[in-house]
């Protein structure tokens, strides 16, 4: 397990370079796809596995969310009108914390529901297939903030259409 600590610390100041050069989007995803890739490579996880077994397997999530986070924090802000961004951006840390405070009771439960070490398996499973989720959302286009801008609930409705 702390193996993903230093997986994100390596691949989190990184993360930057190659979205400025290729976007914000493809690095996210690729990101998302390695944190899903290491998940689910623990899914099989047997008590005969060493910890170089799960270390190896934990750095590659680390590595996925290091590399996601700048990217997907930009690609949030840089869709909220520009007197929201304070706002949006505050909102990334948001779910995340809450992500970590409360993503592990589903797997407690799912593990609680299946039992043994079929309840490890069920809850590896469901932590990686939220990961695999991200993946497809981050590969989305997103609004512009000029559509965000018109969207925004600070006007009246009535102002846009006289």
């Amino acid at each position: 397990m702390l193996a993903f600590p230093p997986g994100m610390g390596l691949a989190g100041p990184v993360g930057g370079r190659p979205a400025d050069r290729c976007g914000d989007p493809p690095v996210a995803v690729i990101g998302a796809a390695l944190t899903a890739a290491g998940l689910f490579l623990l899914v099989p996880l047997g008590g005969d596995w060493s910890p170089v077994d799960v270390a190896w397997r934990m750095a590659l999530a680390g590595l996925g969310m290091g590399l996601n986070g700048s990217p997907a924090q930009a690609l949030v802000m840089g869709a909220a009108p520009a007197d929201r961004t304070a706002t949006v951006g505050s909102s990334v840390p948001l779910a995340r914390s809450l992500g970590i405070a409360l993503g592990p009771a589903p797997a407690v439960v799912a593990r609680g529901l299946a039992g043994g070490d079929d309840g490890v398996t069920a809850g590896l499973t469901l932590a990686a297939a939220a990961a695999c989720i991200a993946v497809p959302l981050l590969a989305l286009p997103g609004r512009s903030p000029a559509l965000a801008k018109e969207m925004s609930t600070d006007e009246a409705p009535a102002a846009h259409h006289p």
